[in-house]
């Protein structure tokens, strides 16, 4: 398993076979991508420690059915794990997170061979069409062949091994599906009341839409002359939009923020997304007004509103479709977390000195 980055759900899962290992109300998810996909780390408490730097990365560190689960694969997991929490938790949190992503790793890896084993037991193959299908999706995420092959070659993977993972992970989907062909989808009754439980997730602030147009300031370098062109600037543009001309065509043709591709606007946002002075201006605001010049670190500031949502709560309505997805899911991870849990009671597995539970 030397590329480890094409996982399976079951690679995210608990490791005790509780896929979901908080309460109902703590699971969130449907109004977050992140918590619907099921990649928790919380939720995963083995007792192994990650070896000392003075093992060698072949190393054995724990053996299923025969199978020797090595440092260096356990170190590979990990850093994908971490990759893949990477742009969701702060760097330094990230890092303190270092041993229980580990341990999560190796408990991933124990799962992937209890289930291949299992795989076998049964007889199943990876059909061809599933494999190649596969590959291509995987490639078309890349801008170009060669790009793939790169990626490849960087991460010291052959062809060989990339084609030997995505048969595994095919494998593992075909005895995955088998377990969860059964599960009884979530019906009304139970999406109503995951809504009614969980009234915190459905919660909204107060928002508005807002654009704007900006000239930036510099401020290590900007002198009193420059900033006094700019106001004047942003003043004749404001006078434009006074006597009726377009706000966003003014912003596509001056506004120094990106935004101006999209002629100012910023979207929807909440309290505490902008700036202190740019927040206090637009919350106070009316839809359709236009500010005057607003100073930020960013700059000067034209700001118009566009849209003002009050406060309140997501009607079921327009996350039912999400609930009943992530109620679904639920049922799937913990139809194989069962499954999981029961496979393990039974497994051979083998721990080297020092790593056993």
């Amino acid at each position: 398993m030397k590329i480890g980055l094409i996982c399976l759900l079951v690679l995210s899962l608990c490791a005790g076979g509780a896929i979901s290992c908080k309460n109902k109300g703590e699971e969130a998810a449907p109004v977050s991508a992140d918590a619907a996909a099921g990649n928790t780390v919380e939720s995963v408490e083995p007792t192994a420690l990650p070896p000392t730097d003075d093992k060698k990365e072949n190393s054995m560190i724990v053996k299923v059915y025969g199978t020797v689960i090595t440092q260096s694969e356990v170190d590979q997991q990990k850093d994908n794990l971490m990759r893949q929490f990477g742009a969701r938790i702060p760097p330094d949190q990230l890092a303190e997170m270092g041993p229980k992503m580990w341990k999560q790793a190796l408990e991933n890896l124990i799962n992937q061979r209890i289930l291949l084993h299992e795989a076998d037991k049964k007889d199943i193959q990876a059909e061809k069409e599933s494999v190649d299908a596969r590959i291509a999706e995987i490639k078309s995420r890349f801008p170009d062949p060669e790009k793939f092959k790169e990626q490849l070659a960087s991460m010291g993977v052959s062809d060989e091994e990339f084609l030997h993972e995505i048969e595994q992970n095919v494998i593992l989907e075909t005895l995955i599906e088998a377990q969860t062909k059964d599960v009884k989808e979530a019906n009304q009754e139970e999406v109503e009341e995951f809504y009614r439980s969980n009234p915190d997730s459905f919660k909204k602030p107060e928002q508005v839409q807002a654009s704007h147009i900006l000239l930036k300031i510099d401020p290590g370098t900007a002198n009193d002359e420059t900033r006094t062109q700019k106001r004047l600037e942003l003043s004749r543009l404001r006078g434009e939009v006074e006597k009726g001309v377009d706000f966003a065509q003014l912003a596509r043709e001056h506004s120094d923020c990106p935004s101006s591709a999209r002629g100012g606007d910023l979207g929807l946002f909440e309290r505490g997304r902008m700036v202190k002075e740019f927040d206090d201006v637009a919350f106070g605001m009316k839809a359709g007004e236009v500010s005057e010049i607003v100073e930020t670190q960013f700059g000067y500031h034209l700001i118009k509103v566009t849209d003002r949502q009050d406060a309140g709560t997501v009607p079921l309505g327009e996350v039912q479709e999400k609930i009943l997805s992530f109620l679904n899911r639920q049922k799937q991870e913990q139809a194989v977390g069962d499954y999981l849990e029961k496979l393990r009671g039974t497994a051979q597995i083998e721990y080297a000195e020092g790593y056993q539970p």
